[in-house]
């Protein structure tokens, strides 16, 4: 992987942890983020790799929001604060430069060692990051713009923070990479006012967060949903049930069947369509074709059949899609004795 996809996969991970939803796996949401947010697919070797490193991560998606009690050194946790700050910054600077990010940094660094003088690390954590992305010509840019793509998770990502924070003793730690905090100059100014709009902030963090919530749940019942409709399809059009669909089909298109019955059936494909199931190249059904015909990939041999260059075909299902997917392909049936 380049510098930017293990940015933004390192970022997924941190985002997902801090705000995912723990019905999922933290595999899982970031395998969804990436691939939703960036219309990115990385490797999966990568990805495990990568869920390896960031132990801090994995402990936070794990306790920081059930049972923060449990996170012993809740200074390990600046890490995600530190680098949601770099990312947030990164997306919505004006002005991409090393040395401005390494100014910043170092400045917020530089107060975090004032309030903790028993840090040991003489340099910003983040600087390694910032100079590993400023290197590579572009990489920045093509970093930012990626960003931008998320950059509505990052107040609720914050909120989250905040809240597992407030109960440890290094809330004023955390505070100097919340960018959606006053500076101190501002807080002094109009503290009457802050103390509203903070209360406002915090509000709008909740809701934020809330509908966020609310948005992963819709989006995994919609995914429930279809795949029990994909289900529903499959088995009844499975050959080890005798592939009743097909042959209600079938018979709902024999010109000697009952009109009553036709009219039942009617109904039916009516109902499944109403849930996004429909009979597919269905006039494709008792067509010839032979070997040269046969499209790779569209069609399904019945039995496992295997066929040879000389050998012909007659399609005796059609197929169905749920949706604009074909879930079910034409069933193909090889001609035995065909002369």
């Amino acid at each position: 992987m380049n510098v930017v996809e293990e940015m933004i996969l390192r970022q997924a991970i941190e985002l997902s942890a801090v705000i995912g939803d723990h019905s999922e796996t933290l595999r899982n949401l970031t395998v969804s983020f990436i691939k939703s947010e960036f219309r990115m697919e990385l490797p999966h070797n990568e990805i495990s790799s990568a869920l390896e490193r960031e132990a801090i991560a994995r402990l936070f998606f794990a306790c920081g929001k059930s049972r923060p009690e449990e996170i012993r050194n809740p200074q390990n946790c600046l890490r995600l604060a530190r680098d949601l700050w770099l990312d947030y910054s990164i997306a919505t600077s004006n002005q991409l430069s090393a040395d401005l990010f390494m100014k910043e940094a170092e400045e917020r660094f530089r107060k975090e060692k004032d309030l903790n003088p028993t840090l040991e690390m003489k340099q910003s954590p983040v600087s390694g990051m910032i100079k590993k992305l400023f290197s590579n010509p572009g990489a920045a840019q093509e970093y930012k713009t990626l960003l931008q793509k998320t950059v509505q998770y990052f107040q609720v990502a914050f909120y989250v923070l905040d809240e597992y924070f407030t109960n440890t003793t290094i809330k004023p730690l955390f505070e100097l990479y919340n960018p959606f905090l006053l500076s101190d100059e501002k807080h002094s100014t109009i503290k009457n006012e802050t103390s509203a709009e903070t209360i406002d902030d915090n509000s709008k963090s909740r809701i934020k967060y809330l509908e966020k919530s609310i948005h992963d749940l819709k989006i995994k019942l919609e995914y429930a949903q279809k795949d029990a409709i994909r289900y529903i399809a499959i088995t009844l059009t499975s050959s080890g049930f005798g592939s009743p669909l097909f042959e209600l089909n079938s018979i709902k298109k024999d010109k000697t069947t009952p009109e009553h019955i036709s009219s039942a059936i009617s109904n039916l494909f009516l109902a499944l369509e109403s849930l996004d199931i429909r009979i597919s190249k269905d006039s494709l059904v008792g067509k010839t074709m032979t070997f040269d015909e046969i499209e790779e990939g569209k069609f399904c041999l019945q039995n496992d059949d295997i066929l040879g260059t000389s050998d012909f075909v007659t399609v005796k299902y059609p197929g169905v899609k749920l949706g604009k997917e074909m879930i079910v392909k034409p069933t193909i049936t090889k001609e035995k004795n065909y002369d």
